[in-house]
């Protein structure tokens, strides 16, 4: 048996204790440990990260690697993202949720002029004087416009508000649809108003797809701001095909 686990968090939060007593339980139980840690500084927020291997077979290295960990045990969710590069993603033991597409239309088609990214770093831009949204629409009208939008752990309820702020910028103006990704870490305050429902509200007259696997949370595709993209979708599946121009 040979289990490595990543702990990471950030000062304050117990992750040293929270290995302290994980490494204690399994030298009670007889089994072999090496433990690298990383301090960070406790009053600033500075990142704290501990390796943790066991194994009944003797350990050669206290390090895990890039690909080897069986678990992640974070305190913060940033901290769990910077380190789920050493997830080991073939893992029999893990668990993935299927990807399923979900669009109020069975079949649909979009394309156009790519431009979007993670909402909570676009809502910080509308109306600012870093805000060149509607150059670039009027520069791309010709091509139509395609938005895609990933959340990390904003409300539903942000999430409704910051597509209304959008719509009243002018931000969908020209635009032939929208692409939403599935959220990192939900947080819906209201079931009447989840994600889905919000993008419906908002985007009536709008083709959308929602929950696709773009964004924070794996699997995901990268998308290419500026591209021309085809976006093809049938019952829950899609495709997404790119073209420099």
């Amino acid at each position: 048996m040979k289990t490595d686990i990543i702990l990471c968090g950030v000062g304050g939060q117990g992750i040293l204790s929270i290995a302290t007593v994980i490494g204690e339980a399994a030298t009670a139980a007889g089994l072999h440990l090496k433990q690298a840690e990383v301090h960070g500084m406790s009053q600033r927020g500075g990142d704290v990260q501990s390796d943790l291997r066991l194994s009944t077979e003797e350990i050669h290295s206290d390090l895990i690697p890039k690909g080897h960990a069986d678990l992640i045990i974070s305190m913060e969710p940033m901290e769990a993202l910077r380190y789920i590069t050493f997830l080991d993603m073939i893992n029999e033991n893990h668990v993935y949720y299927p990807v399923k597409w979900q669009s109020k239309k069975e079949e649909l088609q979009i394309e156009g002029r790519l431009i979007g990214g993670c909402l909570e770093c676009i809502e910080k831009l509308i109306g600012t004087r870093f805000d060149h949204v509607n150059e670039f629409i009027d520069r791309y009208k010709d091509d139509g416009i395609v938005w895609f939008l990933d959340v990390f752990n904003m409300s539903s309820y942000n999430f409704y508000l910051t597509l209304l702020q959008m719509e009243n910028a002018g931000w969908f103006r020209h635009c032939k649809g929208v692409l939403i990704g599935r959220v990192c870490f939900p947080n819906v305050e209201d079931p009447k108003l989840d994600y889905i429902k919000a993008a419906d509200k908002v985007l009536k007259k709008i083709p959308h797809i929602c929950e696709m696997d773009i964004g924070h949370t794996t699997p995901y595709m990268t998308l290419i701001n500026g591209a021309l993209i085809d976006v093809r979708y049938k019952q829950g599946k899609g495709s997404i095909a790119f073209k420099l121009k």
